[in-house]
């Protein structure tokens, strides 16, 4: 009798294993944060839902003003942003007083260092390993979707509403118009996601090992060609990645970010 039992056991446990192998895999694999939203999927980060209408929903829940709001619905609309008339000595503006440089812990914490970059300009300090966890920054072995990054600013500060704007949803003229805004209008650094799997198109990155990577706007021409970016890779080096020649600031063309930002869903909080 004892034996029929523990075959039949054994049966019952082998036609779960096969017959539904989905619902043991899913409930293994995906990851909720506190909210009940899966954050993580089969070992990856899965991207937030950044529908304009879930934004702005975020930003009332988190108290911002409504002049905020409204600010932050032209910013989602894709419409230009009015920009500020600028001296036309100046052929540069930058955010002042300047963005203070962190170097990436690891090669998968480049969103967190522009996060952390981004915080401490607004006066907060915090460490990166401070911004991990699944209800901040979810971290999977190819780097953090920087869909995540407007939640986290937007609980820590209230200077401005960072929003996500996706670059495959926007022209280059618009991104170029909200990347300059985010220093003459906002005075918000812009934090960047951009892909690398085409390094002719990116300055200094033969050998990044990923295929993605997060930088911080910290200038731009008053044309609006040419943008200075601060690379938390600069200087780092470990797991087969040398980027000790990596300056921590340089400029790039805004063509050249339009293209690393429209692939793959990629994009931009500001």
């Amino acid at each position: 009798m004892e034996k029929r039992t523990v075959s039949l056991l054994t049966a019952f446990c082998l036609l779960m294993i096969f017959c539904f192998p989905t619902y043991a895999v899913e409930n293994q694999e995906m990851i909720r944060n506190s909210n009940g939203e899966i954050v993580m999927k089969d070992g990856e980060v899965v991207p937030k839902n950044v529908s304009p209408s879930e934004q702005l929903r975020e930003l009332k829940e988190k108290g911002f003003s409504s002049q905020q709001i409204a600010e932050a619905k032209e910013k989602l609309s894709g419409q230009f942003i009015p920009e500020p008339q600028i001296s036309t000595r100046a052929s540069w503006v930058y955010h002042s007083p300047q963005i203070t440089f962190y170097r990436q812990i690891d090669k998968v914490h480049c969103i967190h260092a522009c996060t952390q970059m981004t915080l401490k300009y607004f006066g907060i300090t915090i460490s990166q390993r401070d911004l991990e966890g699944i209800d901040k920054l979810p971290t999977s072995p190819t780097g953090t979707n920087i869909t995540y990054v407007p939640g986290v600013l937007n609980s820590m500060q209230k200077n401005n509403a960072y929003v996500f704007i996706n670059g495959t949803n926007c022209s280059r003229e618009i991104m170029q118009n909200h990347l300059y805004s985010s220093i003459v209008n906002y005075d918000a650094p812009a934090i960047i996601a951009i892909a690398i799997d085409e390094a002719a198109y990116w300055p200094y990155y033969d050998n990044v090992g990923s295929p993605g990577h997060g930088l911080v706007i910290s200038g731009a021409t008053i044309q609006k060609t040419e943008f200075e970016v601060t690379d938390p890779i600069s200087g780092f080096v470990g797991g087969g990645i040398d980027m000790s020649k990596t300056p921590q600031k340089y400029t790039t063309y805004s063509t050249k970010i339009y293209y690393v930002i429209n692939k793959n869903g990629m994009g931009y909080a500001f």
